[in-house]
């Protein structure tokens, strides 16, 4: 949420220089992950896993979701306390690589008062 701050609060110098505003979106979710490191003369860590996976093609849906966030439940169970943002239920949704979908949730930054 604070890069994408940072760069509404940029956007007009972007604009001026390139045209353009770049725009930030994610996803989160939670589990295990297979870490390994590949390459003799460049090294390279790599990720691995339905983790990563279902993360890519919650990012995917990140797309369509106001907000540009989304987090599966796996992921906001993790939170002790209620997290410093907006959450909106989007519901169980389908997702490719996943015959049983995934419930998701919409993040944005907290409401103005």
């Amino acid at each position: 949420m604070a890069m994408r701050d940072e760069l509404a609060r940029k956007a007009g110098q972007f604009e001026r220089e390139f045209g353009t505003a770049p725009r930030i979106r994610g996803s989160l979710h939670f589990g295990p992950v297979i870490i390994g490191e590949i390459g003799d003369v460049k090294r390279a860590i790599v990720f691995n896993g339905d983790v990563m996976n279902t993360a890519s093609r919650l990012e995917e849906l990140s797309r369509g979701v106001e907000g540009g966030f989304v987090a599966s439940k796996a992921a906001m169970d993790c939170f002790a306390s209620a997290p410093p943002f907006t959450v909106s239920a989007l519901g169980h949704l389908p997702i490719r690589g996943r015959v049983d979908g995934i419930v998701a949730f919409g993040l944005q930054p907290p409401h103005e008062t």
